[in-house]
C-alpha cells in the first residue's frame, strides 16, 4: 500500500496545469478553424489546421449565386503561418496550382479558446471558430 501512495504522489506531481491565457499567441492559435461566410450573391468556407511547426492547411470551398444559377469550386492549400505581435501572416498556395502564392497578413483582435477574430487596415473582419473533437 505505501508504494501505491508513493507511486500516486509521484505520478501527481508530474502533472501541470497551464492557464489557456498564459499560452503565447501563437500556442493558442495551434489547432483547427472555421471560417463561413454567407449572404443572398455567395457561401464561402474555409476551414484550417494550424499546425506547431509552423505550416498551414486549409479546405476551401465558394460559392457563388446569381439568378438562380450557382457554382461552386472546392479546394485545398498548403503554406505557412507566423505571428509577431498580433499580426498574423499566412503564405499559402493552391494545391493545384502551388505557383499561386498568396500571402496575407492580417491582426489578431481576438482570440479565445473558441473564437478567433481578425481584420485589417481596410476594416474587413472574419470571425473563425475552433474545432473541437
Amino acid at each position: 500500500m505505501k508504494s501505491l501512495c508513493l507511486i500516486m504522489v509521484v505520478v501527481l506531481s508530474g502533472c501541470t496545469h497551464t492557464n489557456y491565457t498564459q499560452l503565447s499567441l501563437a500556442e493558442r492559435l495551434v489547432g483547427i478553424w472555421h471560417y463561413s461566410d454567407r449572404s443572398t450573391s455567395h457561401h464561402d468556407r474555409k476551414t484550417c489546421l494550424f499546425k506547431e511547426s509552423g505550416k498551414i492547411e486549409c479546405d476551401v470551398e465558394q460559392s457563388g449565386f446569381a439568378n438562380g444559377f450557382g457554382d461552386a469550386h472546392f479546394h485545398k492549400t498548403t503554406g505557412s503561418w507566423r505571428i509577431h505581435v498580433t499580426q498574423l501572416t499566412v503564405i499559402e498556395a493552391p494545391t493545384y496550382a502551388p505557383d499561386k502564392v498568396h500571402r496575407w497578413t492580417v491582426n489578431v483582435d481576438k482570440l479565445t479558446q473558441n473564437q478567433m477574430i481578425l481584420s485589417n487596415e481596410r476594416a474587413y473582419r472574419e470571425v473563425w471558430q475552433k474545432v473541437t473533437d
